[in-house]
């Protein structure tokens, strides 16, 4: 179990036509994230922020509209981040949702016109993916 956890396996590809495998990333989503994205491939950072986008969707009981306005931002994200040791943090800017992601040792201070609207973890993210689908995830 230790071998699926190590930051080794951050590196595994997932086909895109495997994304409905995690049912963590739910309703319009998929068809979301594939109409945007475009890849043949998804690594394990991208799916983790995929899942996090979704709880965040779901959570907040978002419109597809702000679902695909958030998926959009998050790929910005997704290019500069090189590992899983960082905060997520959705945020709402002048009636708009914003994603910031930061190392796990930042302290992010928001202003009073700033309404944080959720945040999590992304190593504690990845760490559960692996868990829950390392048996898919070691046959790569």
């Amino acid at each position: 179990m230790a071998n699926i956890l190590s930051s080794k396996n951050d590196h595994i590809l997932i086909d895109a036509d495997k994304m409905d495998l995690f049912e963590e990333i739910r309703g319009d989503l998929p068809e979301i994230i594939n109409e945007y994205y475009k890849k043949t491939q998804y690594s394990l950072m991208d799916i983790t922020l995929f899942v996090t986008v979704s709880q965040s969707v779901q959570k907040l009981r978002l419109t597809k509209e702000q679902s695909c306005d958030l998926l959009q931002k998050v790929i910005s994200a997704a290019v500069r981040l090189k590992n899983t040791d960082a905060v997520y943090i959705l945020f709402m800017a002048d009636q708009m949702y914003h994603i910031a992601v930061c190392s796990n040792d930042t302290e992010v201070f928001f202003d009073s016109g700033i309404e944080v609207a959720d945040s999590c973890s992304l190593s504690e993210i990845s760490h559960k993916i692996k868990l829950k689908y390392q048996k898919q995830l070691s046959k790569k």
